[in-house]
């Protein structure tokens, strides 16, 4: 497992991340997405975000991504959507709320060490669906994570309202597992 790699060792990376996901049989989001949009998939600043998450293992970084499009695909449907980024537009009225209403934030500076600060409300998991909460949460992460420095540096999280929330647990795992999807490299969290 690599920790870092030279700028000039990234196409070698790349190319043995394609090959790994090339040889991979059962990724069908994966193959769907990439029939919709061979660019969109094979980018190499996507396909780095998540080869720094998982620290240039190139089999887990390939395992991550077949997951995260067979999640994007159960969120958010087939198609061209799982060939491009997700937009506002493709959110509900009820999702849109969420985000507007402050369940997920970015603090507006960084951290010490220039990691993202982001705050989740647990507030808005008492009274609205699962599937709103995730396919809110896969926005704002996947937006939050188009900053390159965001993709290296990675975030560190907040979580407040944790005992007013009332947590159905259910429906917490189902948003922990989102953190398995994406190239998201949460470094430290605190719960309040």
């Amino acid at each position: 497992m690599r920790k870092m790699i030279q700028p000039a060792e990234q196409q070698r990376v790349l190319t043995e991340l394609q090959d790994e996901l090339d040889k991979t049989t059962k990724k069908d989001a994966y193959d769907e997405a990439k029939f919709w949009n061979q660019a969109f998939v094979t980018n190499s600043q996507l396909c780095l975000q998540f080869l720094r998450s998982k620290h240039f293992d190139v089999k887990e970084t390939a395992k991550m991504m077949i997951s995260h499009f067979e999640t994007k695909k159960r969120l958010f449907g087939g198609g061209e959507i799982l060939a491009r980024e997700i937009l506002q537009s493709d959110l509900t009225p009820v999702e849109l709320d969420l985000l507007r209403g402050g369940y997920l934030q970015l603090l507006p500076s960084r951290d010490a060490s220039g990691r993202v600060v982001t705050v989740t409300n647990l507030s808005p998991l008492k009274g609205n669906s699962s599937a709103d909460l995730e396919r809110s949460m896969w926005y704002f992460s996947m937006a939050t994570l188009r900053d390159d420095d965001t993709s290296k540096h990675g975030t560190v999280g907040v979580l407040y309202n944790f005992d007013d929330a009332q947590v159905d647990m259910s429906c917490f795992e189902r948003l922990s597992q989102l953190e398995f999807c994406w190239p998201h490299r949460q470094l430290g969290a605190h719960i309040c």
